[in-house]
Parts: structure tokens; C-alpha cells; sequence
């Protein structure tokens, strides 16, 4: 893996892309382990080293949002931050990001915050909706 990462933060086309497959599989197959240390590191490195604004991997971290354990879910909410931060989060991972404002942990829910502050686009009417429900049901 150090290799291709060091190939990775050369740049250099095809050769980006072929260690970018290499460095997303193992992140990938470990975000799904039964340990809940391992989902949260998985989560972690998945959203540190993979590009920021990749869709692939907002999606496969957005499930982890419903996680039975709450530093998993603070987890994958601080990994949405790294991938998004700028406004580049799109509506699916806003939506299931929304749902947090009302986690049982208050962790969960200061960091959720946090979150759509910097990764939602300014104006977006799917964030918006679904924040005004929250707050007319609250």
C-alpha cells in the first residue's frame, strides 16, 4: 500500500488510477467487519487517503451513519466531512446525513452539524427539506 500511495500523490494517470483500485479494495471489504474498531479505522482511511469528492466512497460510507455503534456513526460522519468539505456532497449522502441530527449520541449529532455546514452546497434544497422536517417534527 505505501507504494501506491506514493504513486498516488505523484499523479500520474493511469498509474493514479491502478493504485487508486488497489488502495479502495481492502478500505472497501474492511468498512464492513464485524469489530466495530475495524469499521471505524476502515472508515478513517477510506476517507484520509482516497480523493476528496469521490461519490463511490461517500456511498459506501453513508450506511455506516445507521451503525449500532456511536463512535462508528461519528465515525463515518467526520469521513463524509473529508471527503465533501467545500460543498461537494450530493443529495443521497445529505439526506442520510440529516437523519443524525436526531442520533441518540450528542456526538453524533455536534458533528453532524458541523458536517453539513461544510460539505452541503450553499442553497440545497434537499438538505434544507429535509432539516425543516426534522425541526417541524421535533
Amino acid at each position: 500500500i505505501r507504494i501506491a500511495l506514493m504513486v498516488y500523490a505523484r499523479g500520474d494517470g493511469e498509474e493514479v488510477a491502478q493504485c487508486y483500485r488497489k488502495i479502495f479494495q481492502p478500505f472497501a471489504s474492511s468498512v464492513g467487519d464485524p469489530d466495530e474498531t475495524v469499521r471505524a479505522l476502515a472508515l478513517e482511511g477510506i476517507s484520509s487517503v482516497l480523493k476528496r469528492g469521490d461519490h463511490e466512497t461517500g456511498d459506501l460510507v453513508a450506511p455506516h451513519l445507521k451503525d449500532w455503534r456511536g463512535g462508528v456513526r461519528r465515525t463515518a460522519v467526520d469521513a463524509l466531512a473529508r471527503l465533501f468539505t467545500g460543498g461537494l456532497a450530493k443529495d443521497n449522502v445529505l439526506t442520510k446525513l440529516v437523519a443524525c441530527v436526531e442520533d441518540q449520541d450528542i456526538e453524533v449529532r455536534n458533528s453532524t452539524v458541523r458536517t453539513l455546514l461544510a460539505i452541503c452546497p450553499e442553497g440545497n434544497q434537499a438538505a434544507i427539506s429535509a432539516l425543516i422536517t426534522k425541526v417541524k417534527n421535533s
